[in-house]
């Protein structure tokens, strides 16, 4: 046998030994094995992060598109086991983008979060169900400009606020905001928007008021380019601008 012969069937070979590793790592990702595996470390993580218990009930991802989805995600603070959890959202979308594999950089295309639902209870001692977060263990300072998420979607979102202290009940209904990320010009645009608020104080009767908020940020500024807030009958509007992150400066 000649060695070009070798050499070709030694490719050859070598295709096969990829074509069958990379079908075994396809079957893995799809297999309840690897979805067990993927709720525990994506609970654990959440877990340190925010000082709070997670659970999500299911996983599917797409290797084709690097799209997971998570459905009927909970995370639960310090409320009680017969009061509503903390936070609930029934789907969460995360669409990654390869930047460079040598140099393993990866980038957020897409993230979408449907019907997410927070309650937050405040007792008449001043306790509320946050929970608190551990020290964080890195000194990384990565800013949400260097993420650089292509698109980030909340939609039907709702916000039940219980404070019995104050005393103060505050709901909103159909909160969403959509905002999409300019890599050119490093700049995020967005709106934010409910149509059915509440809040009810003391013994004063319940108003009700909406929002709509068209907004622009970089790594420099931040601009309300229009804000239209009603509260029953009335109207307001603002425009305005926020320099200076860490030592905030206004104008409007």
């Amino acid at each position: 046998m000649s060695w070009k012969r070798k050499i070709g069937w030694a490719a050859l070979g070598l295709g096969i030994l990829i074509g069958v590793a990379l079908l075994g790592g396809y079957a893995y990702l799809k297999s309840n094995a690897f979805e067990r595996f993927a709720l525990r470390e994506i609970g654990e993580q959440a877990n340190e992060a925010t000082g709070g218990k997670t659970t999500v009930g299911r996983l599917d991802f797409t290797l084709s598109g690097l799209t997971a989805n998570l459905y009927d995600i909970t995370l639960h603070g310090t409320e009680t086991p017969d009061q509503p959890p903390l936070l609930h959202a029934d789907k969460l979308t995360v669409h990654v983008k390869i930047v460079s594999l040598l140099h393993q950089q990866f980038s957020l295309r897409e993230l979408l979060i449907d019907h997410p639902v927070v309650h937050i209870a405040v007792t008449r001692d001043g306790k509320n169900n946050l929970p608190t977060p551990p020290p964080s263990k890195s000194s990384s300072h990565t800013s949400v400009f260097d993420l650089a998420v292509g698109h980030a979607q909340l939609s039907n979102g709702e916000v039940d606020y219980n404070d019995q202290k104050t005393p103060m009940d505050a709901d909103l209904y159909d909160l969403g905001t959509d905002i999409r990320f300019s890599p050119g010009i490093k700049k995020y645009e967005g709106t934010l928007s409910y149509d059915r608020g509440k809040l009810h104080y003391a013994a004063y009767q319940p108003f009700s008021h909406s929002l709509r908020l068209k907004f622009g940020a970089t790594p420099e500024q931040l601009q309300v380019e229009s804000a239209m807030l009603r509260v029953g009958a009335s109207e307001a509007s603002l425009q305005g601008a926020v320099t200076n992150y860490s030592n905030p400066i206004a104008n409007g």
